[in-house]
């Protein structure tokens, strides 16, 4: 929102470690993805979860995001990824909406970058 990545040439493998490193210690780097995307307009930003790609054998996201942080001014559409692991409940109660026991969430922030 501010340009610091921009200012600071981030590329996108940088932009997720900064990330990363605000992760609490019970959450895996390698489980997130970042994905930014520049948006022409607030009502027209894409937040569905339509374009995730799912490898057919592992059933792990792969890893197709974007990394459009955007110009002063730009609409930005930003979205964190995780594959958090669950444990199933009692009675066969299920989170989990990925192979292997785990659950994907995703948090989307839409956002108009400051002038920097």
């Amino acid at each position: 929102m501010t340009g610091r990545a921009q200012t600071a040439s981030l590329t996108k493998e940088a932009f997720r470690k900064e990330v990363c490193s605000t992760l609490p210690v019970h959450m895996r780097c390698a489980d997130l993805f970042v994905d930014t995307r520049v948006a022409s307009n607030f009502s027209s930003a894409n937040v569905s979860a339509s374009d995730l790609v799912y490898d057919s054998v592992s059933g792990d996201l792969k890893d197709t995001t974007t990394y459009e942080p955007g110009l002063p001014g730009d609409i930005v559409v930003m979205r964190l990824m995780y594959q958090s692991s669950v444990i199933s409940g009692p009675l066969g109660f299920d989170l989990s909406n990925m192979q292997g026991d785990r659950r994907l969430l995703i948090a989307t922030s839409i956002f108009k970058n400051e002038t920097y």
